[in-house]
């Protein structure tokens, strides 16, 4: 459930970026409806300690807990490290990218966000896949220990 929240709100704060990239910037600014302005900034506040900060010791005793629920069986695990190692790849891509618009003499604002997009659709991706690892896994080691399987 914790690491569907990772997907949601990382997806969440970049699809918001993208909506205000889409708002035309004028010489003095965005005229962007408060909802937009509000939500865009609780998402970019959440999404740093959440996503950057949380992600760590979250997807380690997610891990942890697999390795419990479905002992002996590498299949899982592996595919649990594959998600994680996605899902670590697209955080530092997004630090990256975040810390390059922010030492940026300016940020190149005037134009569509389009990576935001792209960020969008990759937090949810890798959310989605590493809650249905851990839903299917969940599931086969209930299915094993259940006596009506043997």
């Amino acid at each position: 459930m914790v690491v569907g929240g990772w997907g949601v709100l990382g997806s969440a704060a970049c699809a918001t970026t993208f909506a205000v990239s889409l708002v035309p910037a004028l010489p003095t600014g965005r005229d962007l409806p408060l909802w937009l302005w509000l939500a865009f900034w609780l998402l970019s506040l959440l999404m740093v300690p959440g996503c950057s900060l949380a992600a760590v010791p979250v997807f380690v005793f997610a891990g942890r807990a697999l390795r419990r629920t479905v002992p002996g069986r590498r299949r899982w695990v592996t595919a649990w490290v594959i998600a994680v190692s996605a899902a670590a790849g697209i955080e530092a891509l997004f630090v990256y990218r975040l810390a390059r618009l922010l030492t940026a003499p300016f940020g190149n604002l005037s134009e569509d966000s389009w990576h935001a997009l792209y960020f969008a659709i990759a937090y949810l991706t890798a959310g989605a896949a590493m809650a249905g690892i851990l839903a299917a896994a969940g599931r086969s080691a209930a299915a094993a220990r259940s006596p009506a399987t043997r």
